[in-house]
């Protein structure tokens, strides 16, 4: 595998500009709902958009999905309790509970997969959490509005 340039380089500062320009959108293929529209977002900008591969944002709009659905599923279970009573009349575990449980094993793993984790966001987590530290920091220094993306201070 190729060495990947350093993040402060001239390359990679055009890359980070180019990148914050456009806003990044949930693909065609794995069409959100309303309510999933505000996860999606929220995940993307866990990152900056320099550092999303295609493979991330579909891995990324599945997870805005699945925490729709713990979300859903929490409410429903705050409704409905975790003890319900069987058909025999005995009582029982709401299916909810491990439906839910499932739900949140599945929000662990694409944290993992996606590298938006608390290890992978640790000072000593490596080259990868660094980068994207600095690339949401040059990013977030660039002005939207301009058509032509400079930075807001001057670059060192």
């Amino acid at each position: 595998m190729a060495k990947r340039n350093p993040i402060t380089s001239i390359r990679n500062r055009v890359d980070v500009a180019q990148a914050a320009r456009h806003k990044i959108v949930p693909p065609a293929h794995v069409p959100l709902t309303e309510s999933e529209i505000p996860h999606f977002d929220s995940i993307i900008a866990e990152k900056a958009n320099s550092e999303w591969t295609r493979h991330e944002i579909d891995i990324a709009a599945l997870f805005a999905k699945t925490l729709t659905q713990l979300v859903e599923q929490g409410r429903l279970l705050a409704i409905e309790g975790s003890i319900v009573t069987g058909a025999a009349g005995q009582p029982k575990t709401n299916p909810r509970v491990k439906v839910e449980a499932t739900l949140a094993a599945m929000v662990l793993s694409y944290r993992r997969t996606l590298g938006i984790h608390s290890t992978a966001k640790m000072p000593n987590a490596g080259d990868h959490a660094r980068r994207n530290a600095l690339s949401r920091e040059m990013q977030d220094d660039f002005d939207p509005d301009d058509l032509l993306a400079k930075p807001l201070k001057a670059i060192n």
